[in-house]
């Protein structure tokens, strides 16, 4: 089989020549010169041209999908979050126990045995603790200090001043020395624990204590919840440089 354009010799079921492109069994030239007339329709082919034309179309439709996609999540993390924080409200209920003075007790009389470095003692009959050491300094020369620590929140002035008497004798009854009056020196420290502080209970405390020859008494409240403490203001004239030593140390053992 030969091209009928170019005389190229092609193989058997041939439908256009490998070396001219005319089609396999065009007569003549000018046949073959209206057959590339007719093509010019064929241009059809350019039709699926236009057909990528059409592509831009569905490629801006993609664009939009994302965005919502985005915009989703968004409003389901925010319902999540508030949730966690009713949570946080039982935190309220452990306040119970902080009215009650009572229950910081212990760990208060172990910080001040911490702070004196000595043993604390409880004491049933007065129903308080009780620490005991000697500060030997200028002011408070080989002198035996009493520490007696308890609690109590209804305390006003008479309960506050009847402690304050028992914390004394005990002192100075159970001082190994000689008479009362006559010891070497003996410091009762009558520590209150009580929330809320009560104003007569305040009051007792502020009164100049009674003359004694060596024994001193100071009453001492304090707010275990707040940190308020109140002791005598005022520094008594007789034993002035000896007052101002035992609110000091007091201070000191309170860690105030």
């Amino acid at each position: 089989m030969f091209c009928t354009q170019c005389g190229n010799q092609l193989p058997d079921n041939s439908r256009f020549c490998s070396r001219c492109g005319a089609p396999v069994g065009a007569p003549t030239f000018a046949s073959n010169q209206a057959v590339s007339a007719t093509p010019q329709t064929p241009s059809a082919p350019a039709a699926p041209a236009a057909a990528p034309a059409a592509s831009p179309t569905p490629a801006a439709a993609p664009a939009p999908t994302p965005a919502a996609s985005f915009a989703a999540p968004a409003p389901a993390a925010p319902a999540t979050m508030p949730a966690p924080a009713p949570a946080t409200a039982p935190a309220a209920s452990p306040q119970a126990p902080a009215s009650d003075s009572l229950s910081m007790l212990p760990a208060f009389v172990q910080a001040m045995s911490n702070r004196l470095g000595e043993p604390a003692q409880y004491i049933p009959e007065l129903g308080a603790y009780l620490i005991v050491t000697k500060r030997f300094s200028a002011a408070l020369a080989n002198m035996h200090q009493h520490f007696f620590v308890s609690a109590y929140d209804a305390a006003g002035y008479p309960e506050m001043q009847a402690y304050m008497k028992a914390c004394s004798d005990w002192a100075l009854n159970n001082y190994q020395g000689a008479l009362r009056g006559l010891q070497k020196g003996v410091v009762s420290y009558a520590i209150l624990l009580q929330h809320p502080l009560n104003a007569n209970a305040v009051a007792f405390t502020k009164e100049l204590p009674k003359k004694h020859f060596a024994a001193f008494d100071l009453p001492i409240l304090v707010d275990p919840f707040t940190g308020a403490c109140e002791m005598l203001e005022k520094t008594p004239v007789w034993g002035f440089a000896m007052w101002k030593g035992i609110k000091k140390a007091a201070r000191e053992a309170l860690g105030f």
